[in-house]
């Protein structure tokens, strides 16, 4: 992802609208676990991870999560933020996204980083959370620095993007995170894998 999740475009503010998410694993190491048969086998960060997702909505009460996938060394999410926390952000014939201005990525409309709007909180504390409780639990676990996310400007957007995270198991030998079963061994049978340094 290199140095896409520093760009922000400056005509949002980032505490309202549809995003996806993508959060990764420090030197894509699969702490989550494995896909075996088409089926994602979640290790005890995995099953941490799937945990703390199902409760960032009574963590913040702006905070839907409308999909997921804990994929071995990612986690996808589409997150719907509301400034009015309780009004759910929808897309009745795209007025749903009001807030959310025409695209324009010329010079002078991004930003680099978002701290302290709402989508940034919420993924901080995501990863906080999980970081914190594999630490107490002696589970090893790195997150890479920062997260990419997209605005989710639309119906037919916002359809194409569950269907991927739908299918993202089933499909995870086309992934761009893919490392083949040979590529990859197990560290310390703690459920971490890590790409075979040639």
């Amino acid at each position: 992802m290199g140095d896409r999740h520093q760009i922000r475009a400056t005509w949002h503010s980032y505490n309202d609208g549809v995003y996806f998410v993508t959060i990764c694993c420090k030197d894509m190491l699969h702490y989550f676990g494995e896909i075996h048969s088409q089926r994602m086998i979640l290790s005890p960060a995995g099953e941490i991870a799937e945990l703390q997702i199902s409760q960032l909505p009574s963590h913040f009460a702006y905070v839907e999560v409308w999909n997921h996938v804990v994929m071995p060394n990612h986690i996808h999410l589409i997150l719907a933020i509301d400034r009015h926390e309780g009004v759910n952000t929808v897309f009745p014939g795209e007025a749903g996204l009001g807030c959310l201005r025409p695209k324009n990525h010329r010079d002078g409309n991004t930003s680099v980083f978002h701290h302290n709007s709402r989508l940034s909180v919420v993924v901080r504390s995501l990863k906080g959370g999980i970081k914190r409780i594999c630490g107490k639990a002696g589970i090893p676990f790195e997150w890479l620095p920062r997260f990419h996310e997209h605005i989710i400007r639309n119906t037919i957007d916002y359809e194409n993007i569950m269907i991927y995270i739908d299918n993202n198991v089933e499909k995870w030998q086309n992934d761009c995170f893919y490392a083949p079963d040979e590529e990859v061994r197990a560290l310390g049978g703690r459920g971490v894998f890590r790409k075979r340094m040639i």
